[in-house]
């Protein structure tokens, strides 16, 4: 029996559970380029509240770059809990 690897859809919901995360952290912690888009998906697709917050990250040649940090905030887990129940 393989155990299958959770779906990024999951992966992301379960990690913004934890703390904040961003574009970079998305790439290396839970192998998403398009943070933004998931984000999206989960608040129109599965009816879970992501909250915001615009941060500047070190850029190239550590230029700041403009960019979001999402989490899903504690009145959201039970939601975001059924939700995840139902993803692959």
């Amino acid at each position: 029996m393989s155990i299958k690897t959770p779906s990024k859809i999951k992966r992301v919901t379960h990690r913004l559970m934890q703390g904040p995360l961003d574009f970079i952290k998305a790439q290396q912690e839970v192998n998403d380029r398009v943070l933004h888009t998931t984000v999206s998906t989960l608040q129109n697709e599965w009816k879970i509240d992501v909250y915001r917050k615009r941060i500047k990250r070190p850029g190239y040649q550590g230029i700041p770059t403009a960019c979001c940090e999402y989490q899903i905030l504690p009145g959201q887990f039970e939601n975001a809990r059924k939700a995840m129940e139902r993803m692959r």
